[in-house]
């Protein structure tokens, strides 16, 4: 993550989010952010513009940087997440309530300078999607896709080997039967009308613009 600038708080946050282990095509999203938002409202964001169903659990994580199985130095969740598990009574994981900790509060802080930011969604399948500053810009008062690439992934697909499963089952000819019927008419986000050849790299920018207008509101 590119260190802030300590000159000035600016108004919006440039941020790529890329869905981790998934190819051909990648699936990435890149969003302008409100300063003031909160982790939780970045969150909603992300499965707005992920075509996610928000139907499974959800936290951020900050490790250092180009770390291979780096610690965990933050974790940022929902208050009512369950998390006692995660932590060690003598010494718990520092934490932030993603409801209060805003956006601008992370990304100014000297102390993040250098480090990743993991957004973790449905600890089953365990998708992790990498988010990285871009750049900073004029205040602007709602969320707002301005880039990105690949079809929505599938709630419940398993996670990526999962997905490519999916995805093998539109690109054999053989491909598997009842896979496709499960992801057309059952998964919590699939598409009716399937993934046979472009349509794995659609996506529908003006939707996902519409769906985050008005998810901020001003202080």
């Amino acid at each position: 993550m590119p260190a802030p600038s300590s000159s000035a708080i600016l108004n919006t946050y440039l941020l790529k989010i890329e869905l981790l282990d998934v190819e051909n095509p990648r699936i990435t999203r890149t969003l302008s952010c409100p300063a003031n938002a909160t982790f939780e409202d970045l969150h909603t964001a992300i499965q707005i513009a992920f075509g996610w169903a928000n139907c499974h659990l959800h936290n951020f994580e900050v490790h250092p940087e180009a770390a291979p199985w780096s610690p965990t130095v933050l974790k940022i969740s929902p208050d009512s997440a369950d998390d006692s598990d995660d932590s060690d009574d003598d010494d718990p994981l520092p934490r932030e309530s993603s409801e209060d900790y805003k956006l601008q509060t992370y990304f100014e802080s000297p102390r993040f300078r250098d480090h990743e930011l993991i957004y973790q969604y449905d600890f089953g399948d365990s998708w992790e999607h990498l988010i990285t500053v871009l750049g900073r810009g004029d205040k602007e008062e709602y969320f707002f896709c301005v880039d990105g690439e690949g079809h929505s992934c599938a709630e419940d697909a398993g996670g990526p080997r999962g997905w490519e499963d999916v995805r093998d089952a539109y690109r054999k000819t053989s491909g598997d039967r009842d896979l496709r019927e499960w992801y057309e008419k059952t998964c919590a986000n699939g598409d009716p009308a399937g993934l046979k050849g472009e349509k794995l790299w659609r996506w529908d920018q003006d939707e996902i613009n519409g769906n985050l207008m008005g998810l901020v509101e001003e202080d």
